[in-house]
């Protein structure tokens, strides 16, 4: 239903017509419900999850359905890609006026080239495996509301060491 959800949400954004439903919210509070529905998979795969909060009680104006896709999205990649074992930290703390939220993870990394490539929506392939997997369209999404909030979301990998993507 997610990706259903998402695909739609796509579309929206193709043909410019995604609207947000902007209102202040406590940005801690959002990602740490988000996180709650992944708890059962860190347990499962043995992976340490932790949530470091750097900016208790900041508020923010966004679209609370779209964030979540945001989060939602960053970590579904993490534990897709971190073996059992790893670790995935997701970390929200202030930089200037900014607030950013990060998703850490301990899995396999992206190799350089592939980084450039992330963001577009078509096929992408599993690092581990060279058959083409899944439809490309959750980080895609992701950036495209982060920019619809006037945002960013980057991305920064070592291969064999992790990822790390941010949302600013």
């Amino acid at each position: 239903l997610r990706m259903v959800n998402q695909l739609l949400e796509f579309r929206k954004v193709q043909n410019q017509k995604m609207k947000l439903k902007i209102q202040q919210t406590l940005l801690s509070d959002l990602v740490e419900e988000t996180c709650a529905n992944f708890r059962k998979e860190a347990d499962d795969k043995h992976i340490r999850f932790d949530i470091e909060n750097r900016a208790a009680d900041s508020t923010v104006w966004v679209d609370r359905g779209r964030m979540d896709t945001i989060v939602w999205n960053l970590l579904s990649n993490a534990f897709k890609f971190t073996p059992a074992g790893g670790k995935i930290t997701v970390e929200l703390r202030l930089s200037g006026k900014q607030i950013l939220l990060s998703v850490t993870d301990t899995g396999a990394g992206i190799p350089p080239e592939k980084l450039e490539t992330l963001f577009d929506r078509y096929l992408h392939e599993n690092l581990m495996d060279p058959r083409p997997h899944g439809l490309g369209l959750g980080l895609p999404l992701c950036r495209r509301i982060a920019e619809g909030h006037g945002g960013v979301l980057l991305a920064e990998s070592r291969v064999g060491e992790g990822s790390r993507f941010t949302v600013r």
